[in-house]
């Protein structure tokens, strides 16, 4: 290949530079550069929008864990006062209260970590 050769896209190059240059000083192509604004504002508005609800998501399911959480505590502390109460007093478990005071606490934890696992295997991909 000749030098000349070499030379004439490297010429073409720049006169379509400067042709590219001149249009858009000039506004030419104002109708491409706004329809490409319009366009990149909507992604980057949808992809915020996406963001967001996102992020409600996982507040919601934090809430919902606190909120089971509590709710488990509420249930079981009774139960809890009661076993500690029959352990004082009759200092055992084998009475029907305290048995169904093991399998309420016993039973409320398992529960509450089912729940829980449910939940972390759900927000897995």
């Amino acid at each position: 290949m000749s030098t000349e050769q070499g030379e004439k896209p490297q010429e073409n190059s720049s006169e379509a530079t400067r042709k590219d240059l001149l249009s858009a000083l000039t506004g030419c192509t104002a109708d491409r550069t706004c329809s490409m604004a319009f366009r990149t504002r909507r992604i980057v508005s949808t992809s915020a929008g996406l963001l967001s609800a996102q992020k409600a998501q996982r507040k919601h399911c934090t809430g919902m864990a606190i909120a089971a959480i509590l709710a488990l505590l509420f249930a079981m502390g009774p139960m809890i006062w009661a076993a500690v109460e029959l352990v004082r007093t009759e200092e055992h478990f084998f009475g029907p209260i305290g048995q169904v005071s093991l399998f309420v606490f016993f039973t409320g934890g398992a529960f509450l970590a089912a729940i829980l696992l449910a939940g972390w295997l759900r927000r897995r991909p």
